[in-house]
């Protein structure tokens, strides 16, 4: 990948859980979701949200199988069914639900997916569960407009304010993100940051300093590596999946943290959009150009004056490549450490880069972004301590550890354990379903932790069970 409160739930049935769980499908329908999105959803936020969503819908799937997290959209749990179908199945739903354009090679990735599973109880399950799943996440995000249609602001010809940018004067873009649904957040303005610098301050003679010697197209000081990084971040690069292989996880905490790296990121997506058309402050090129009559002796105008790369056509402030970087980089770190090495890959050019810590990446695309003309240092910054707080905020409030219901030891033939901790003294309820749909209380006002026998006299009404936490 280049890219409301909850019912706490968790659960368990009579059959035990598979010993092991491969993340192959995770990496197989990530392939096919590369492809399939790259032709079906070319829009920034389209692409995004089916990322998003097919990760949400991976994540809830697997945890309603093996639990141990708050669910993000799929309030149930069946422990016995494949984990793998369910992955298989929820990504296919998603994917088809976004476009059913190459149904062919979609179909035949989940035969390919399912083959692999033996045929059972356990895949059968998994299967609905999966669809399940996919089917929650569609309903929750039905409503997303990500081509919204927003009339662009025409541009200002006063001091600070955005217009449109050389060489193309293309029209303002995004102006759809900030009345985009968040994932995590409350409202896209939740983490907006205060101002960008006044213009006569000097923080922003410095910052203007610094871009117009370092982010000239003329500047004949800019090393090699900051060359290759500039150009390198704006073609953009891969460092998910070196990241993800050399941390394995096993599948729940996989789909966990995809689902918490791209919801964060897509969060400062929308976020840093709602900030860019709050300010509408100018891009570096507009304000040398007019640095003359922007109030500021400290700051020498350059009508001549050109970036290193093209500018794009939104407002300057914050950062939209760092935002987004540095919300995604803080899930890794929150989960990792930021120890870590690994490497980030572009494919125009094939270029490979190495970095021996996570927030070194960070730091390289605040640089990447100064040395290529197209942003102030002080939008870099804060751009990266929003993405943080987004990030940090998504961890702290998403896919939390839970309570983890899980058999028992076997007594006799017709009877099964219970056995649940919830770490701390709270009410709950234990409620059973046969079929996935239909729940009935079947332990209440428990608290703290419980070992609950049944003997099954009636199994047909009680082969799945989930914990009712209350909302917080």
């Amino acid at each position: 990948m280049r890219l409301p409160s909850f019912i706490s739930v968790a659960a368990c049935s009579v059959a035990v859980l598979h010993a092991a769980t491969s993340a192959d499908v995770i990496a197989d329908w990530n392939k096919a979701a590369r492809d399939h999105l790259a032709q079906n959803a070319p829009n920034l936020f389209q692409n995004w949200r089916g990322w998003v969503m097919l990760s949400v819908a991976e994540f809830d799937a697997v945890n309603a199988i093996v639990g141990g997290y708050t669910p993000y959209a799929l309030n149930l749990a069946a422990p016995g069914a494949s984990p793998e179908a369910a992955v298989a199945q929820a990504a296919y739903a998603v994917l088809t639900n976004i476009s059913r354009a190459s149904l062919g090679s979609l179909n035949a990735a989940l035969a390919a997916s399912l083959a692999s599973v033996p045929d059972g109880p356990a895949k059968t399950d998994g299967i609905r569960v999966g669809q399940l799943a996919a089917e929650a996440v569609m309903r929750l995000r039905a409503a997303d407009a990500p081509d919204l249609s927003v009339p662009a602001p025409p541009g200002s010809t006063a001091a600070g304010r955005w217009r449109p940018t050389p060489p193309s004067f293309g029209t303002a873009f995004g102006t759809q993100g900030r009345f985009l649904t968040p994932w995590t957040m409350r409202s896209a303005s939740q983490f907006r940051p205060g101002p960008p610098p006044p213009l006569r301050s000097e923080s922003y003679a410095r910052d203007y300093s610094e871009i117009r010697t370092l982010g000239s197209r003329g500047n004949t000081n800019r090393t090699p590596a900051q060359a290759d990084s500039a150009r390198l971040r704006e073609q953009g690069e891969d460092y998910l999946d070196d990241v993800f292989a050399r941390r394995p996880l096993p599948l729940l905490e996989s789909t966990r943290r995809s689902a918490l790296c791209l919801m964060a990121g897509m969060d400062a997506l929308i976020q840093v959009f709602e900030t860019k058309y709050t300010y509408n402050f100018w891009r570096p090129v507009t304000a040398i150009r007019a640095g003359a009559s922007d109030g500021n002796d400290a700051t020498e105008g350059d009508l001549a004056w050109t970036p290193f790369l093209d500018t794009h056509p939104h407002p300057e402030y914050p950062s939209a490549l760092v935002q987004n970087s540095a919300a995604m980089i803080e899930i890794l770190i929150l989960l990792h450490g930021d120890e870590v090495e690994f490497t980030a890959t572009s494919t125009n050019p094939a270029r490979s880069r190495s970095f021996r810590r996570l927030s070194h990446y960070v730091e390289d695309g605040i640089t990447a972004r100064v040395v290529g003309g197209t942003h102030f240092r002080n939008s870099c910054e804060v751009a990266a301590e929003v993405g943080r707080q987004i990030a940090r905020h998504a961890f702290q409030d998403y896919l939390r550890p839970v309570p983890v219901l899980s058999p028992g030891a076997p007594r006799q033939p017709a009877e099964f354990q219970l056995s649940l901790t919830t770490g701390r003294a709270v009410p709950f309820v234990v409620e059973a379903s046969s079929d996935l749909v239909r729940w009935a209380p079947w332990r209440t006002n428990l608290y703290g932790t419980i070992l609950q026998t049944d003997t099954n006299a009636d199994a047909a009404d009680r082969r799945f069970y989930r914990v009712l936490l209350p909302q917080p």
